[in-house]
């Protein structure tokens, strides 16, 4: 697998997904239905938002979606440290494809 391949599937699964389930969940969710108090807190602060500001809301869930994929990303290519210390770490695909040194460059290079 291409590492841009590999990039867009994550950015699809963990952003794109995401944020449409949490739109799914904001405008149909039956509230009653919810047991986990934050994800009450998080759909009744949605509803009571108009419908652009819902969507910046949104928009804000996909960028720190974005912001944290690309650190571990940067991590993983040696150029943002961890926990203070810049490390060498592997991510290898199961085609034997070995994906560092360029994993945040092409996310931020398709995630805008």
């Amino acid at each position: 697998m291409k590492t841009r391949k590999l990039v867009e599937s994550i950015l699809e699964s963990a952003c794109t997904d995401n944020v449409n389930f949490y739109r799914q969940m904001f405008e149909e969710q039956d509230i009653d239905a919810v047991q986990d108090e934050t994800w009450r807190k998080f759909i009744l602060l949605a509803r009571s938002l108009s419908k652009e500001d819902r969507e910046t809301l949104l928009t804000f869930a996909r960028q720190v979606a974005v912001d944290s994929i690309s650190t571990i990303c940067g991590g993983i290519d040696g150029v943002t440290e961890l926990g203070g210390t810049f490390m060498s770490l592997s991510l290898i695909d199961i085609e034997g494809q070995q994906h560092a040194g360029s994993l945040q460059d092409e996310l931020l290079s398709i995630a805008s």
